[in-house]
């Protein structure tokens, strides 16, 4: 049985999972959640996730992490580091192994849409933002003005998207980590950073 930790840091949320994982492959739903907890605020990423972790440990009991999950991003510079660099450390000194994950699938994997643009908040009135066809990326994430995406006409989700007037409104904001965890063994997965810029 693997009793997975997932953590992401890319975006102004905090968001932590302890997950239990039999099938490999993407699957929606297919993780079962001990716990999750998210926080929101860009600034305090670092304050709150070792907090979050220990809290979810105390959830999970006796048992110990198998694997760790992060988020690579794109993000922000020291809040996806913040993430990456409390992972790995708690992959190292656990002896385990961690896997990177796009951040955007995190965010695109909780909707059924057949076309559409997952957008973040680059900061600097930019956004980062991946297209998905029938649930896969279409290529590499990648960075642009909101009015840039605007004229591809397409149905958006993200934190980035509602900000820059993209859409009113939107269920999927930031990347959950139980999603990092059920798309981790799915193939498609990252060992470094996802810095755009």
């Amino acid at each position: 049985m693997k009793y997975i930790l997932g953590l992401d840091t890319s975006t102004d949320q905090t968001s932590v999972a302890i997950a239990t994982l039999d099938q490999p492959g993407y699957a929606p739903g297919s993780a079962v959640e001990i716990f999750h907890e998210v926080h929101l605020d860009p600034l305090a990423h670092g304050e709150v996730l070792p907090k979050m972790v220990a809290r979810g440990l105390e959830v999970l009991g006796d048992k110990e992490i198998t694997h760790v999950v992060i988020g690579m991003g794109p993000g922000p510079f020291t809040g996806l580091r913040t993430g990456i660099a409390f992972g790995q450390s708690f992959a190292f000194a656990k002896s385990i192994p961690w896997i990177g994950v796009c951040s955007l699938d995190a965010i695109a994997g909780r909707t059924s849409n057949p076309d559409f643009i997952v957008a973040t908040d680059a900061k600097r009135k930019e956004v980062f933002y991946a297209r998905y066809i029938e649930g896969i990326r279409d290529g590499e994430p990648r960075i642009a003005s909101p009015i840039s995406l605007r004229t591809l006409g397409l149905s958006a989700i993200g934190e980035g998207a509602v900000k820059y007037g993209l859409i009113p409104k939107s269920q999927y904001l930031y990347p959950n980590a139980t999603t990092l965890i059920e798309l981790a063994f799915s193939g498609q997965t990252y060992s470094q950073p996802i810095y755009l810029r």
